[in-house]
């Protein structure tokens, strides 16, 4: 067998960025145009927005008796996200140096160093145009390329590849029901392709030239889904702390002041998200061909993005009444501090007609 190992590191700056603050940030850009696309459409397939992609320094590791050279980029996204890709092609491999890079606890904790210091390198440039905040959270995935016909592969290897969609290194255990289950996230351009997509891992059996467009579906599925976790994990915190800050003011605990702090707060966190999780969602415009959306379907089904995304919609729903809320709220007690002016204020006429009379 012959192909290539792709680990994909996701990591996320917090902050949006704009192509000129990326454009020319680090040395070595791909160019991503001379990859073209093999499989035929009937219209002119539309253009989607690509990231940039850097070729970094490519790393050399050695274990024992073995030697592993890997090619190293960052794709880094609008978004404010950025994948490290590290490649390991091979020629006539047996399956035993697929699971030895799949599995192999001293290799995968070598590629993890080579993330690392990859990930430093990006986030200190960016740093140098934009403020960051790097999140705790981060997303790893697999891309498997074997080159070769669908039926001679997968004739052989068929357990093999489902294991490495779930991170199995013993597949010859695994029950026959479940191989079949996991087996069908799959899709087919021809009778003699198939794309495997996995929780931990996608498989891709092809003859094709390169297959760096299905490379960037995969990589933007899990863009999406390291940035929707991350921002679903601040909306529930956000609710969380404005449910405990109205219940101090009602309670006397808090004064009436924090309730425009909290409106203020509220409506920033509000409108920063929706424009963040619609930059994410805009990632997949553009997709004019169908095998590509069809591909990136199968990955939104897989990954579940599509139900964390809802889920996202709702907490914001839920925060968009609560600012009304609030809102409300700080609009009653204006009313109410006018009302007891105006009444201070009769009640001071008065006096004042009062003692006029009396003079």
């Amino acid at each position: 067998m012959e192909g290539e190992v792709v680990y994909l590191f996701i990591y996320s700056v917090g902050t949006n960025l704009n192509r000129e603050q990326i454009k020319g940030l680090l040395k070595n850009p791909e160019d991503f145009s001379k990859y073209e696309y093999t499989k035929p459409t009937p219209e002119e397939m539309a253009t989607f927005s690509t990231p940039y992609i850097f070729n970094l320094k490519d790393e050399t590791l050695k274990l024992k008796d073995s030697s592993f050279k890997f090619k190293v980029q960052a794709s880094i996204y609008e978004t404010g996200t950025f994948s490290i890709r590290i490649r390991h092609p091979f020629t006539d491999a047996d399956t035993g140096l697929l699971a030895k890079l799949a599995f192999d606890k001293e290799v995968n904790d070598l590629v993890k160093g080579i993330a690392l210091k990859a990930r430093s390198i990006v986030e200190r440039n960016l740093s140098k145009v934009k403020n960051i905040k790097p999140a705790e959270r981060s997303e790893t995935y697999m891309l498997y390329y074997i080159k070769g016909e669908k039926r001679d592969i997968l004739k052989k290897n068929e357990k093999v590849i489902i294991g490495l969609l779930i991170d199995e290194p013993d597949p010859n255990e695994l029950d026959p029901s479940y191989i079949d289950e996991v087996a069908k996230k799959q899709i087919s351009y021809n009778s003699s392709d198939v794309f495997y997509v996995g929780w931990e891992a996608a498989v891709m059996i092809d003859n094709v030239s390169s297959y760096e467009h299905e490379l960037i579906i995969t990589e933007i599925a899990n863009v999406q889904l390291l940035q929707l976790m991350i921002f679903h994990e601040e909306v529930s915190k956000k609710i969380k702390e404005s449910d405990k800050l109205i219940s101090e003011i009602s309670a006397g605990r808090k004064g009436r002041s924090e309730l425009k702090k909290l409106n203020y707060t509220l409506s920033e966190f509000y409108d920063s998200t929706r424009d963040m999780t619609t930059s994410v969602n805009d990632t997949i415009s553009g997709f004019g061909e169908w095998y590509l959306l069809r591909l990136y379907s199968l990955f939104d089904d897989v990954l579940k993005i599509s139900p964390i995304r809802k889920s996202i919609e709702s907490d914001l729903g839920i925060i968009d009444k609560r600012r009304d809320f609030v809102s409300d709220e700080i609009r009653s007690s204006q009313s109410d501090l006018l009302e007891w002016i105006i009444v201070v204020l009769i009640i001071i006429e008065v006096v004042l007609e009062i003692g006029y009379l009396l003079k």
